[in-house]
């Protein structure tokens, strides 16, 4: 008995003991040597450990991310192991933080998503040539399930601040407010001015993975009319001048 009370504890120690050393180890030194190729992804310097630490001015393809950094919260169950991570970026035009609940290395859901994007980072090049997006998403997001795919479920609130379109049309939209529910597997976003003026919008945009529908109705002044005249090619007219946004196709990755 003393023999196996021995080991029990020599053991123990030595659980203990790689568990500090496995919480301790570099980031840098794991990360350093995961092999990046074919993710584009690149960075300046890794600080901190595998559980709490940072990167600094990541990269993916042309978006430069900059510093994000990372902090391990739980273990929720052991069998299969999940464990939630605090992950927070922030760049020289964007802020995020969000809590993700991880299977390997596997992002299956993120929660209490928060901060503010440009509005110019969504591509309207395959649906709208040479029409762009100006402002800022200020972004509350209780859901978003990455596992099913991003687009697909999530749930909460975006407002686009200082919202306008450049480039084919140059137009102020104001602010408007976007609510994300789930429906049936989809996630819908609800769209709509949140203040009357000159230029209002209101409809819906359906989400199924990757795939987009939207339903939106354009409505103008007979001052701004010219603008539902510029973009009529995108949709149809109605008898009492508004435009109707009838656009799908795939977002892109």
């Amino acid at each position: 008995m003393k023999f196996l009370t021995k080991l029990f504890v020599i053991l123990g120690l030595l659980s203990l003991l790689i568990g500090v050393a496995v919480w301790k180890v570099p980031a840098g030194w794991i990360l350093g040597n995961y092999d990046w190729s074919g993710k584009s992804i690149s960075y300046a310097r890794i600080k901190g450990t595998l559980w709490q630490g940072s990167m600094e001015q990541v990269q993916h393809g042309d978006v430069l991310l900059g510093d994000v950094s990372w902090d391990f919260q739980t273990i929720n169950r052991l069998f299969p192991t999940i464990t939630t991570w605090k992950v927070a970026g922030k760049g020289l035009d964007f802020n995020l933080e969000f809590f993700a609940d991880i299977e390997g290395l596997r992002p299956e859901n993120l929660r209490m998503i928060q901060g503010q994007l440009p509005a110019g980072w969504v591509d309207l090049s395959k649906a709208a040539p040479l029409l762009f997006l100006s402002g800022r998403f200020n972004i509350d997001l209780d859901h978003l399930s990455p596992s099913q795919n991003p687009a697909s479920l999530a749930t909460g609130i975006i407002r686009w601040v200082d919202a306008g379109l450049t480039g084919l049309v140059e137009e102020p939209l104001g602010n408007i407010l976007i609510e994300l529910r789930r429906e049936d597997g989809f996630t819908i976003a609800d769209i709509q001015t949140e203040e009357p003026g000159d230029t209002m919008i209101s409809g819906e945009v359906k989400l199924n993975g990757a795939q987009y529908r939207t339903s939106l109705t354009l409505i103008t002044t007979e001052e701004k009319q010219y603008l539902v005249e510029q973009l009529a090619h995108l949709g149809s007219v109605t008898p009492d001048g508004a435009l109707e946004l009838n656009l799908s196709g795939r977002l892109p990755r």
